[in-house]
C-alpha cells in the first residue's frame, strides 16, 4: 500500500505539534565576587541563581520558553533578548518615537533606502506616486522612473518623490509587510490602499553616470554555488556550512611576507583568493536556494551598473567583474546576520602592498600582548 507524501508530512507535523511543551525557568540574576586562583585578584561577576558558568537553556523547536527573571543587579543593568517582531521597523518606528516623513505640497523629496534585514528582500512603493531612482550603492545613475523598487539586505538606493500639489488626501507607502502612510494633513482622509505591484529591477536598463569600459578578465572563477543543507532530525535543525576563521586575515597578510600570496596560509575554512593589484577578476555566483540572496564585494565597484552589491533571484546566477584596486582583506559575503561565520569567502588584494603601507595600531598590539601574557 502506498502512502502519499502529503499524509506523511501531515503526520510528522502533527507529531511535532503534539510534542511541543512549556519550558519554564526561574532566574535570579545577581553579582558574586569570585576567586580566580591564588595568583589572581578576586573579580566581581554575574551569576544566575548563584551559579557560574551561566546555565544552558535547552528547548526544542515549537516549545514555549518562559523565563521568570528577578533582577538583583544595579537598576537597568539586565535584560533579556526577545524574539524580533513579526514585521519590519521603519526608522525604529514601533521601537521609539521617530516621526514619519511629512510631505508638503509641490516639494520633491529624496528618500534614502537601506534594508537592514537579516534575510528577506523588501519592496518599497508609495501609492499613486512615482519613484525616480538616481543613486545605487553610492554611485549616481541616470534618472529612472519606477513604481516599485526591490532591494535585498545591505543595498542602498536613493529615489526622488514629488509630492502632490494639494494636501486633501494621504497616501500609504509599502515596505513589504509594513504599510504606514505618508501624511499630507492629519485631518485628510486616507486614499484606499492599492495592491503592491512587484516590479523586477532591470539593471541592464539602468545606466550609471560614471561609465566604466568593458573589463577583460585576468582571472575567472568557476561558478561558486550558494546553498545550504537543512536536515530535520527529530526536532533538531542542522545547517551545514563553512566553519569560522581562526585568525584575522589582515594580520596574516602582514605577518607572512611572500607567503601571504599563497591562499593556503589563511586556512581552508576561509575560502580565500589572493589577487594582484589592479588584476581584473570575474566571479560567477549560482543561487541554488529558493530565496533571493545578494552578494557584495566591499570597497570595490563592478559594472555594467556601477555598484558593490547585487541580488540573485532563486535558482539563477550572476557573473560580475571588478578591478582589484583596493589593497586589503575583503569579505565576499551574503546576508548581514550570517556572513561572518559562514556564507562568505575572503578576497585578499595586494598583500605585498599591504605590508608596505599598513601598520597595526599600537592599541591592538597592547591588547594582544596583554591577552597572551596572562
Amino acid at each position: 500500500m502506498r502512502i502519499s507524501n502529503s499524509i506523511v508530512l501531515f503526520a510528522a507535523a502533527t507529531a511535532c505539534a503534539a510534542q511541543a511543551k512549556q519550558v519554564v525557568h526561574d532566574w535570579d540574576i545577581a553579582y558574586l565576587t569570585t576567586s580566580r586562583g591564588l595568583d589572581q585578584a578576586p573579580k566581581r561577576g554575574i551569576t544566575v541563581n548563584g551559579k557560574f558558568p551561566l546555565p544552558v537553556v535547552e528547548a526544542e523547536i515549537g516549545d514555549l520558553l518562559i523565563l521568570n527573571v528577578h533582577n538583583s543587579l544595579d537598576p537597568r543593568q539586565t535584560g533579556l533578548p526577545l524574539d524580533p517582531p513579526p514585521h519590519g521597523l521603519v526608522n525604529g518606528f514601533n521601537g521609539n518615537q521617530t516621526k514619519p516623513i511629512r510631505f508638503e505640497p509641490g516639494k520633491t523629496y529624496r528618500i534614502r533606502l537601506v534594508p537592514m534585514t537579516g534575510f528577506p528582500a523588501m519592496e518599497f512603493s508609495i501609492d499613486d506616486h512615482e519613484l525616480i531612482l538616481y543613486e545605487i550603492d553610492g554611485a549616481r545613475t541616470k534618472p529612472k522612473a519606477l513604481r516599485t523598487i526591490r532591494m535585498t539586505p545591505g543595498e542602498r538606493a536613493s529615489v526622488l518623490v514629488k509630492a502632490k500639489e494639494t494636501k486633501d488626501r494621504n497616501y500609504s507607502y509599502h515596505i513589504s509587510m509594513v504599510t504606514p502612510r505618508a501624511p499630507y494633513d492629519a485631518k485628510a482622509p486616507l486614499v484606499p490602499t492599492t495592491q503592491i505591484l512587484s516590479e523586477e529591477f532591470d539593471e541592464l536598463t539602468t545606466e550609471s553616470l560614471d561609465y566604466l569600459p568593458a573589463l577583460k578578465p585576468d582571472r575567472s572563477f568557476r561558478n561558486a554555488t550558494l546553498g545550504y543543507t537543512q536536515l530535520l532530525l527529530s526536532t533538531i535543525l542542522l545547517i551545514s556550512l563553512n566553519t569560522a576563521t581562526q585568525g584575522p586575515s589582515n594580520f596574516q597578510c602582514l605577518d607572512h611576507g611572500e607567503m601571504a600570496k599563497n591562499p593556503l596560509i589563511y586556512g581552508p575554512q576561509t575560502n580565500t583568493e589572493v589577487f594582484q593589484l589592479d588584476e581584473v577578476i570575474e566571479r560567477g555566483q549560482v543561487n541554488d536556494t529558493a530565496g533571493t540572496t545578494r552578494r557584495t564585494v566591499p570597497s570595490h565597484g563592478f559594472s555594467p551598473l556601477l555598484r558593490d552589491t547585487v541580488f540573485v533571484t532563486p535558482f539563477t546566477y550572476v557573473v560580475i567583474r571588478f578591478r582589484a584596486d583596493n589593497p586589503g582583506a575583503w569579505l565576499f559575503h551574503c546576508h548581514l546576520d550570517w556572513h561572518t561565520p559562514n556564507l562568505r569567502s575572503v578576497f585578499v588584494t595586494a598583500p605585498d602592498v599591504m605590508q608596505r603601507t599598513l601598520k597595526v595600531p599600537q592599541s591592538v598590539l597592547t591588547s594582544a600582548a596583554s591577552r597572551y601574557s596572562n
